[in-house]
C-alpha cells in the first residue's frame, strides 16, 4: 500500500485482474446461488432460536475473543446435540426455542430448504 493505494508489480497484473474476476464470478455463481441464500436464512434463524438457551450472542461471549473465535460451523452441531447432552439444565422457556433450532438444522441436513416464493425490490421513496 503506497498512499493509500493497493499497489502490485506491472508484471502481476494479469494475476490481480484473474483474482478480482473470480471473486465476482463466485459471488454471482455460488455466494448468492439460491440454495446457499436458503441455508444461509436458515442458519440465521437456527441461531436466534437457539441463543434463548446457549446464550452465545450475549455482550459477554462476543466481546470476548478467546470466547467469540471458538464460534465456528460446529455450532450447528452442538444446536443439534445440546438438547441430549444437557437436558437437565435447558428450561422449559429457553427449551421451546432450542427445539426450533434443532428442527431447522435437521431440516438443513435433511436439504429441506426454505422455498423460495417471491422477490420485492425496495425503492427509497422520494418526497
Amino acid at each position: 500500500v503506497i498512499g493509500g493505494q493497493t499497489c502490485y508489480k506491472h508484471s502481476e497484473y494479469g494475476t490481480v485482474n484473474n483474482m478480482f474476476t473470480s471473486r465476482a464470478e463466485m459471488h454471482r455463481n455460488v455466494y448468492s446461488h439460491r440454495k446457499a441464500k436458503a441455508i444461509e436464512f436458515m442458519v440465521v434463524d437456527a441461531l436466534l432460536e437457539a441463543n434463548s438457551s446457549m446464550n452465545f450472542a450475549s455482550e459477554e461471549v462476543l466481546n470476548d475473543v478467546e470466547r467469540f473465535i471458538q464460534l465456528d460451523d460446529s455450532i450447528l452441531k452442538t444446536i443439534q446435540n445440546y438438547g441430549f447432552f444437557y437436558h437437565n439444565i435447558v428450561d422449559d422457556g429457553a427449551g421451546e426455542g432450542l427445539k426450533k433450532a434443532q428442527t431447522i438444522v435437521r431440516r438443513i441436513r435433511k436439504r429441506e430448504l426454505y422455498k423460495f416464493v417471491n422477490e420485492v425490490v425496495a425503492t427509497a421513496q422520494g418526497p
